[in-house]
Order: C-alpha cells, then sequence, then structure tokens
C-alpha cells in the first residue's frame, strides 16, 4: 500500500490549506506534550482513546472549542475550489441518444414501471432494433462528437491524421469536404 496523502488544498500561489485538527486530535497533542515519552505512541494513542471515551462533554468542551476556532480559521483563509474546465465534454453514445428519445415515451406508456424496469424495456428495444434503425442513432452521435470536437478546435479528422503523421513523419494533409 502506498502512502496516504495529507488533505491539502492547492491554489494558484502554491501554498497548501491543511485541515484543522480535530478535538480528539488536540487532546492527543496536548496529551502527548505532557507526557514522558517512555512508551511507544500507538500504545499511547490506545490509552488516550479509552481516556477520552470516558471523559464527560464538559471536559471535552475545551478541545472542542479550540477545533472549532481553528476550522473557522481554516474556512476563512482557504481559497474557494476551482472547476475545471479541462475536462472534455464527452458526447453520448448511440443507444444513450436511443434512451434520451424514448425513456418518455416508455413511462408515458408504462407509468407503473420502476426505472429499472425502463431500463429493461429500453435494452430490449435497443436489442430489437435492426442495423437500419440503429444506424440513425449511431449517424446522431457521431454528428454530436463531431460538433464537440469542432468546438475543441480540431475536428475527429484532424486528430487521426495529424497522429497518423506524426508517426510517418509526413505533413498533415487535411482533405477538404464540400
Amino acid at each position: 500500500m502506498g502512502k496516504r496523502k495529507s488533505p491539502t488544498n492547492d491554489n494558484d500561489s502554491g501554498k497548501k490549506y491543511k485541515r484543522p485538527p480535530s478535538a480528539y486530535s488536540l487532546f492527543i497533542k496536548s496529551a502527548w506534550e505532557k507526557e514522558e515519552k517512555k512508551e511507544s505512541f500507538s500504545n499511547f494513542t490506545k490509552g488516550c482513546a479509552a481516556l477520552w471515551a470516558k471523559m464527560t462533554d464538559d471536559d471535552k468542551k475545551k478541545f472542542k472549542d479550540e477545533a472549532s476556532v481553528l476550522k473557522e480559521k481554516w474556512d476563512g483563509e482557504k481559497p474557494e475550489a476551482k472547476k475545471s474546465d479541462s475536462k472534455k465534454k464527452r458526447t453520448p453514445g448511440p443507444y444513450i441518444m436511443f434512451c434520451s428519445d424514448m425513456r418518455a415515451k416508455i413511462k408515458k406508456e408504462n407509468p407503473d414501471f420502476s426505472m429499472t424496469q425502463i431500463s429493461k424495456e429500453l435494452g430490449r428495444l435497443w436489442n430489437e432494433l435492426t442495423d437500419e434503425q440503429k444506424a440513425k442513432y449511431h449517424k446522431k452521435a457521431n454528428e454530436e462528437k463531431e460538433k464537440n470536437n469542432e468546438e475543441e478546435g480540431k475536428s475527429e479528422v484532424e486528430e487521426k491524421l495529424t497522429k497518423k503523421n506524426e508517426k510517418s513523419g509526413k505533413d498533415a494533409k487535411i482533405p477538404v469536404s464540400s
């Protein structure tokens, strides 16, 4: 097993914001500082766990208050998490497009069907389609994929030609469609 990463948040400045300690962690830290450190830390924490379990809420209040103050401070310092826009939009496949077209119709015809039953019915109907009937959805999916690739800046054809020509060392020749 690999080493677990500590929970941190990165931002543009490169500063890492480490999550504040819990009340229990503050209790362990406080007790460890007072300890003479004669026993191992694992044995020490087992004893602390038993002691923490026996403590009343009033005894724990000091640690809980300190933890909440540290959490509020941390919440104020850490930046809001950014959403990644770099992830490429994934286009739905032909079966998904078929399902989106047919789901409402099946639900209308069978209002008592559960989502599982609707999904099973969609699968059955898809399997009953001929290749010619499925071609409509394949064409629709390919058009959607091309549209998304064009929005990305390159069409699928350009990407394939670029990769192919990089391997062979030739200049890219992109066919022009009329």
